[in-house]
């Protein structure tokens, strides 16, 4: 609960007070009222004599100037250019096209060093590679002369075919020959067996000279390689076989006979395989030469050399 309040008046607005208090006094009590009284100040003021107002202008007048206004900027104070010294520009060409001049070319060379650099090391890596393949030879003697022995016996083996085809008289000599070791047989028939092929060729040779088979006669045999003759009379049989002859060619080279025998050119597939091809007449494909064929570097011609060596060696053990 709250005490209620008494009304009570301010002392400011009772007429006695202390001593040494403000008092209120009236304004004009005192002579010295009148400073602190209201002021009479002479000021003129001038006020404009009124004019008829013009009539404001419309929207529609007012916005063409205003987007002139707004459309034309103040021009702005373009900066003074300097003079341009042509000669002091020229000589900065000519500085910027040394400098330039001098870095390509520097780039250059060192592009070409790193090219050289970099072939020479493929050259001494083939050298290397040479030079361990004849080492390795010289070591194995044997693995040089390999190839060689065998291509010798595959040349002569190509040599006997192509003889066999292209000369029937070499059929009827080794005919002639098993005849002659049967000898005197009493007048028994002398049946000589040959490969179908050397049949129709022998034939053929016999029909052109006007000859019959005379005390002979004739027997295809499938079995029989080209160039081999089986003479048999009675209870005597006289062969003369291709593959004996080859075989004995081989073991004078000392070549492997299993590994002779499966590259052979008389084996059966071999032999299929070229008479079926014999009459088809097919054109060389072209050989298209590569980018870098032409610039062949001293291991190429190294290369080529010992190849057409090796070629000499071939010609030569092909003669003995």
């Amino acid at each position: 609960m709250r005490p209620a309040r008494v009304w009570a008046g301010s002392e400011l607005l009772s007429t006695t007070g202390k001593a040494g208090a403000f008092v209120a006094q009236s304004w004009g009590s005192q002579p010295a009222a009148a400073l602190f009284g209201r002021q009479q100040i002479g000021i003129e003021i001038t006020l404009p004599v009124a004019t008829p107002m013009a009539q404001a202008p419309s929207p529609e007048d007012s916005a063409p100037m205003a987007a002139t206004a707004d459309d034309e900027p103040p021009p702005v104070p373009q900066p003074m250019e300097a003079p341009v010294d042509q000669a002091a520009l020229e000589r900065a060409r000519e500085e910027g096209f040394t400098r330039g001049f001098e870095e390509g070319r520097a780039t250059l060379r060192t592009e070409v060093e790193a090219e050289l650099i970099d072939l020479q090391r493929r050259d001494r890596d083939v050298v290397d590679e040479l030079q361990r393949a004849l080492n390795a030879l010289k070591h194995q003697p044997e693995a040089l002369f390999e190839p060689l022995k065998r291509l010798a016996l595959h040349l002569a083996e190509q040599l006997v075919l192509a003889e066999l085809t292209l000369e029937p008289k070499a059929i009827e000599r080794l005919v002639q020959r098993c005849i002659d070791e049967l000898g005197n047989q009493d007048e028994a028939p002398v049946v000589v067996a040959l490969n179908p092929a050397d049949v129709s060729l022998l034939q053929a040779l016999r029909q052109r000279a006007g000859m019959g088979n005379g005390e002979w006669k004739l027997h295809p045999d499938p079995e029989l390689m080209p160039g081999s003759v089986r003479a048999s009379a009675q209870d005597a049989v006289v062969e003369d076989l291709i593959e004996n002859r080859i075989e004995a060619l081989a073991c004078n080279l000392l070549l492997d006979e299993p590994r002779w025998n499966a590259q052979s050119a008389f084996k059966p597939e071999r032999m299929a395989g070229l008479a079926r091809t014999s009459n088809r007449v097919e054109d060389a494909r072209p050989r298209m030469a590569t980018p870098g064929g032409y610039r062949a570097s001293g291991v190429a011609e190294a290369t080529a050399r010992e190849e057409l060596d090796d070629l000499d060696m071939v010609d030569g053990a092909s003669d003995v």
